[in-house]
């Protein structure tokens, strides 16, 4: 009995002092990793065609020229605008005859990074790796820059009024 207190007590404090040596030894490691990127692909009218979509609805070629578009989000009025992160830009898609084709192609912002967009009502949020940039849409569709940067202050009159 007596020796297993023994044996015990030493583990008891030898153990947290060999981990805590090796926690102060550096571990140096080599980690391999693999990015997978997809291949683009044309978007040839076979390819289109080749689609499957629900009974009642319609699919057509809308924009092409992207480089590597991100996120999108619809204005009231049709307007489509498209982050592009590696070019760092913001394009604005606009059908000004109501076809359901787009007449004007136009880099309306360049941010770096840039990621991330919602509207409500005439302001576009914008979002970069570090902000989040905001902007009053003009009647043509390019951005009018409000100067302004979101604080905390703005995200949650952002998140209040979307609620």
């Amino acid at each position: 009995m007596r020796r297993a207190m023994t044996v015990a007590l030493a583990a008891r404090v030898l153990v947290p002092a060999v981990v805590a040596q090796a926690q102060t030894q550096l571990t140096d490691v080599a980690i391999q990793g693999h990015v997978y990127e997809p291949q683009p692909l044309s978007p040839t009218d076979a390819r289109i065609a080749s689609l499957r979509i629900p009974v009642g609805f319609t699919i057509q070629r809308v924009a092409e020229g992207l480089n590597n578009p991100r996120m999108l989000a619809v204005a009231d009025d049709g307007t489509i605008y498209i982050t592009q992160r590696k070019p760092g830009n913001v394009v604005m898609l606009k059908d000004l005859d109501g076809d359901g084709v787009i007449d004007v192609q136009k880099i309306v912002a360049r941010i770096k990074d840039a990621h991330g967009v919602a509207i409500r009502g005439r302001e576009i949020y914008l979002v970069d790796i570090r902000r989040l940039h905001v902007a009053t849409l003009q009647d043509d569709g390019t951005l009018a820059s409000t100067g302004r940067r979101c604080s905390k202050r703005c995200r949650a009159t952002w998140s209040r009024k979307a609620s």
